[in-house]
């Protein structure tokens, strides 16, 4: 046992102070919050960003259904489970 904690600590021998630095362990509340700062101090990030494909934006709830929609397909939905459990 002891001889695996050795071999487990000897894979971060090339790892620097500098590199330690870097890590950091945040809830997702202070990691929310961070993003805002980590995106000021990175300019040429956003240049790059931008430049990426991005979902269109003109598309509002292009994905949800509408009341009635919602309540059509429950209905559907619900003839299929009685009839399955019927049949």
């Amino acid at each position: 046992m002891e001889n695996s904690r050795v071999h487990d600590a000897s894979r971060y021998d090339h790892i620097t102070n500098a590199d330690i630095s870097k890590v950091g362990f945040y809830t997702p509340a202070e990691f929310k919050a961070q993003l805002f700062d980590w995106a000021e101090d990175d300019p040429e990030g956003e240049v790059i960003e931008r430049g990426r494909p991005h979902r269109r934006q003109d598309m509002p709830n292009s994905g949800q259904l509408s009341k009635e929609q919602q309540i059509q397909r429950h209905k559907v939905e619900l003839e299929k489970l009685l009839k399955a459990m019927k049949g």
